[in-house]
């Protein structure tokens, strides 16, 4: 690939999701993880928003309301987990929080340019190939910024070295980088060729399914407000997947007609 292309196409992908991961990850410093939940569901809203600037989505008020519920419902669903355990100061709630809304407008442009690279670019159509042009300049990114705000020799010195043991560490690095690998690779290959926001309601079903898991194997609590969010969120599902169908159902109609007229 022409280094011109690489840093007008594949650049700019690489840097948003970089700050996507890194700002993200930071916010965990300074919030909780439901706090982080919370206001990372706003994402859905920038996702349908960087899909219409880009033309890969198409704005009605359907799909507004659709996300709109959605958002209140995962706020819901996360409402008042591990709130106790986070530090309250306004200030760390302030930079968390800002942190976290920079992540989910760097999330909804991270997936609407890779959409535009897997469709609309002949040297990355494949999700495999996409991720090896995209890796290196993310890495990069993530190295010089972490290395910046949190000292490049933390890694080294860090104590899990010497409490977890060196193997027990590498592995917990190798394991996780696996599976986000495997994560990652499945979010491409849907991306080729479902919608923008499909990919983004499909997190929000994991996050559903992990927490209902979480409920009916390892016990954890559920109040009401989480139920009721659980509840209207996997309805929205249902309701963005009919959607979907009854929208395809009318372009695959009218494809039809116009065939019909032109053979007329």
């Amino acid at each position: 690939m022409p280094w011109q292309m690489y840093v007008r196409t594949i650049l700019p992908c690489a840097l948003a999701s970089a700050a996507d991961i890194g700002a993200g990850n930071s916010s965990f410093r300074f919030i909780t993880l439901s706090l982080y939940t919370m206001v990372k569901s706003s994402s859905l809203v920038f996702v349908l928003l960087w899909g219409v600037a880009f033309k890969l989505e198409t704005l009605s008020t359907r799909l507004v309301l659709i996300v709109a519920i959605m958002t209140g419902g995962v706020v819901m669903m996360v409402y008042g987990h591990d709130s106790k355990d986070g530090d309250n100061r306004p200030t760390h709630i302030f930079i968390g929080c800002s942190l976290v809304l920079i992540s989910a407008v760097m999330s909804g442009l991270r997936w609407a340019l890779t959409q535009l690279l897997l469709k609309r670019h002949s040297h990355t159509q494949n999700p495999i190939l996409t991720i090896f042009y995209l890796s290196p300049a993310m890495s990069i990114a993530l190295f010089i910024t972490g290395g910046f705000l949190e000292g490049f020799g933390s890694f080294a010195a860090s104590k899990v070295w010497d409490i977890k043991g060196v193997p027990v560490t590498l592995c917990l690095l190798v394991i996780p980088g696996i599976l986000a690998f495997l994560m990652t690779l499945s979010e491409f290959i849907l991306l080729s060729y479902a919608s923008l926001l499909t990919l983004s309601i499909a997190g929000i079903f994991k996050e559903l399914l992990t927490i209902l898991l979480g409920h009916l194997v390892f016990g954890d609590s559920l109040s009401l407000i989480n139920g009721v969010g659980l509840l209207i969120t996997l309805l929205d599902i249902l309701w963005y997947n009919y959607y979907r169908l009854t929208e395809s159902s009318t372009v695959s109609t009218l494809t039809d007609v116009e065939l019909e007229e032109v053979n007329e």
